[in-house]
């Protein structure tokens, strides 16, 4: 703790004092800021656990009478776990796990179900909007809502295709926002001040307010947030270590959202809104090993150019539902805009690919090319109009209840990819490694004197969809449930590349439709109010895609090697999962356990993997072949005294292929076994203790989020297969342990706490931008331990 700043020794001695003059000037009692394990917050209670009303089923229910594998948290949960945003969420949910990698992407997997490559396996909705964005070029990537200023969050576990479309193969995730009241105001704020160790401070403000506006008639529901989080990562020279940029990683968000609702008769409800998001990254936030040392704070990223990353994301939306009494109809309308400009550092990649050798004792190279920089440049885009309407019965309890619905989207989306270059620079690279000049190594110049390299890739992805869902009462206590989608999905692209590392001018083109149909089949039998048991078994699906170009004089090495003499595949096809899964919901000791249990089976088909060509930096998408994914999940709350709440979450995956895939002359692509690049347990663990002091509802608060090791490689990490790239690493054991002491004065919950409190810095991904040749590796690692202050709650 010695190495933490000044600052926050401060910090701490301005909590304590503002929490002093708290309880010598308020009235006591407290505020009505729930916690998950307490109805009120008045002081310590031994009473029910509290519970979230969710609809995942696309009906209000408690959570503990939906029969699937779900989390939920409120926003209270949310502040009181301290979550920002979907790394936090990850770490709290059994059998969720996010990887971060370059160039701002992220890869989220539920229950092992996770790709790389073509549309996504877990379906992102704001609301009743899907986001999640397909893999198209190199940088495509859904970015994830920031976590202000929201109802509640819903992660359902296994394909939910039959309600929410082919993007859920694996599951979904579910960010709701809060609707206006017709009838009463309501407000909420949040601000922070954190100090990372060795790094820069962190701060936010945000707050959201409502209310009628013609009482029961007209309503608002406003919001605005900001947060700057503060660097760590310094940027420094390659070769002597010296200081570029101290705590370069810093990174800006942006949000604000806006939404009305209009009641001009009975029954109907008019809701437009429009939400905002703006991400800005100033560099990534990476550590270069040989300039670290990570036990000693140290944190040196020997990038010779920057790596920033800009996202904007706008959503207006009209939703409208019209209550008729027996029956409910639902319609959404929604454009979906995203637009991201990413930037990567190419300084290595560019001369690894032309033979070039880098490594920590010569990070210039062989010829010395120290000179040469490069940031290439990445536009993308996603513009989605989304039309979902439904209808459904009204009464959950009637023998027969039911819903149908139809889907429409067509969703934009481009990748631009530049590498803007000169001859002073790109030229004197080819010269020196060569002896020869542009023209005579690769046939062409510059492109427009401008790019060594530029890709346009255009794509149209199209659905249409028709849902319906019904459930059956068999016996007042034993329910059937049936439902299916039926939907016709189609994807085209257009492929421009251009420039003499691609040799040459090319154009590709592609497409892709298929007519998937998704069942899904469910038994749940009620035991009494507070005990529930049911089975599923649930279809999965994944549209398929098409290629861009890969060139076969750079690639075609290891094309040959996996099979493709004729170069890669222009396209490729769906895959679909079969998921089975038994599960049961249960309330012991007169409310004072929650259980929530299930274990499931998933056989996936198909399997659309990206395949890396490490001679020269590129990928392409195939299928390959099928993988099981197998395990359990548990999460329990219980009361254990007065005043004292246990949780714990347990999730286990054994995702890995089912059959050995190879290439020519026996070389093997992916061998059974292979993982599917999953932590096998995760485990949240959380002890509260309530106590009243200085007339004051307080408590204290201990998490501890772990995740063991992986323990077979990837497609990518196993030495015996022919895309084996040796700086991959498996997925190591990881430990955070945070700590949280508040109080409560009125509505508002002050806070201290710290996160990451071992310092623990394991090593979660690597990479090098470059081929087998690049030695010099990039470490993401978690932030280093921080510690401050969080004021959360209703004015």
């Amino acid at each position: 703790m010695e190495n933490i700043k000044c600052p926050v020794r401060v910090l701490f001695l301005s909590v304590v004092s503002t929490i002093s003059l708290a309880a010598g000037t308020a009235p006591s009692g407290g505020g009505n800021l729930d916690s998950p394990s307490v109805s009120d917050n008045s002081g310590p209670q031994e009473e029910g656990l509290a519970e979230i009303v969710v609809t995942a089923a696309r009906r209000e229910q408690r959570l503990s009478d939906v029969p699937i594998s779900a989390s939920a948290f409120n926003q209270k949960m949310l502040d009181l776990e301290g979550v920002k945003d979907i790394d936090d969420l990850a770490q709290i949910t059994p059998g969720v796990t996010l990887t971060r990698g370059a160039s701002a992407s992220t890869t989220i997997a539920i229950r092992g179900i996770s790709s790389n490559a073509g549309s996504s396996t877990t379906g992102v909705y704001i609301d009743d909007t899907p986001v999640q964005s397909r893999v198209i070029g190199f940088a495509s990537t859904t970015v994830f809502p920031n976590v202000f200023d929201l109802e509640r969050v819903e992660i359902l576990r296994g394909p939910q295709g039959t309600l929410f479309g082919a993007g859920s193969e694996g599951g979904t995730v579910r960010f709701i926002t809060p609707q206006p009241s017709l009838t009463s105001d309501s407000n909420y704020v949040r601000s922070e001040l954190s100090f990372t160790e060795n790094g820069q401070p962190s701060y936010e403000a945000g707050g959201a307010f409502g209310g009628p506006i013609v009482d029961d008639k007209v309503g608002f529901r406003a919001s605005v947030w900001f947060r700057n989080d503060g660097g760590y990562v310094n940027r420094v020279d390659r070769f002597d270590g010296s200081s570029v940029a101290r705590d370069d990683d810093w990174a800006n968000s942006y949000n604000a959202r806006i939404a009305f609702a209009l009641k001009p008769v009975d029954g109907l409800l008019i809701t437009p809104s429009f939400y905002y998001q703006n991400l800005y990254y100033n560099d990534s936030q990476i550590y270069w090993d040989y300039l670290s040392n990570p036990s000693k704070g140290e944190f040196n990223n020997g990038s010779p150019v920057t790596a920033p990353f800009q996202g904007s994301t706008y959503l207006p939306a009209l939703n409208i539902t019209y209550d008729a009494g027996s029956f409910t109809v639902h319609s959404n309308t929604s454009y979906f805009a995203q637009r991201d400009q990413n930037n990567r550092d190419l300084s290595r990649l560019v001369p690894d690919l032309l033979g070039v050798s880098f490594s920590p004792a010569d990070p210039g190279g062989v010829p010395d090319v120290s000179f040469y920089k490069l940031q290439d440049h990445f536009i993308t885009s996603q513009a989605a109009f989304t039309q979902e309407a439904r209808i459904q019965s009204n009464d959950p309890n009637a023998r027969f209840s039911w819903l149908v619905g139809a889907f429409y989207q067509r969703e934009l989306q481009y990748s631009h990819q530049f590498l803007p270059d000169s001859e002073a620079n790109f030229g004197q690279l080819v010269q020196d490694v060569f002896g020869t000049s542009i023209i005579n190594v690769f046939g062409v110049g510059l492109v427009n004197g401008v790019y060594d390299y530029r890709s346009l890739i255009d794509s149209v992805d199209e659905q249409v969809a028709g849902f319906s869902e019904v459930n059956f009462k068999l016996f007042s206590n034993f329910t059937l449930t049936a439902g299916v989608r039926v939907a016709r999905s189609s994807f085209s692209f257009n492929n421009y590349t251009d420039g003499p590392l691609n040799g040459g001018a090319s154009l590709v083109s592609g497409n892709e439709s298929e007519k998937p149909v998704t069942p899904r089949f469910s038994a749940s039998y009620q035991v009494n109010s507070d005990n529930l048991v049911y089975a599923t078994a649930a279809k999965g699906f994944r549209s398929g895609g098409a290629n861009p170009a890969v060139p076969f004089d750079r690639c075609g090495t290891d094309l040959v090697a996996l099979g493709y003499p004729n170069g890669a595949p222009g396209a490729y096809n769906d895959d679909s999962v079969w998921s089975y899964e038994i599960g049961s919901k249960n309330k012991l000791a007169d409310g004072k356990v929650v259980l929530d249990s299930s274990a499931f089976y998933i056989r996936w088909s198909g399997i659309q993997e990206q395949i890396p060509l490490p001679s020269c930096g590129l990928s392409f998408t195939t299928n390959l072949g099928d993988a099981i994914s197998k395990g359990f999940d548990l999460q329990g709350q219980m009361l254990l005294g007065q005043g004292v709440t246990a949780g714990l979450a347990v999730g286990y995956t054994d995702a890995a292929y089912s059959q050995t895939i190879y290439g020519a002359s026996d070389s093997v692509i992916a061998r059974k076994g292979n993982s599917l690049g999953v932590n096998p347990w995760t485990v949240n663990a959380n002890l509260q203790y309530e106590f009243n002091a200085w007339g004051r509802s307080n408590y204290i608060r201990l998490k501890d989020d772990f995740a063991s090791r992986q323990t077979a490689p990837t497609v990518s990490e196993d030495p015996g297969n022919v895309s084996y790239i040796p700086w991959e690493i498996k997925m190591p054991e990881t430990n955070l342990l945070s700590l949280r002491l508040g109080t409560r004065v009125e509505r508002l919950d002050i806070s201290l706490f710290m996160n990451n409190v071992f310092n623990s810095h394991p090593a979660l991904s690597t990479n090098n931008f470059g081929s087998t040749n690049d030695a010099i590796n990039e470490i993401r690692t978690f932030r280093p331990r921080t510690l401050g202050i969080t004021l959360s709650g209703s004015l």
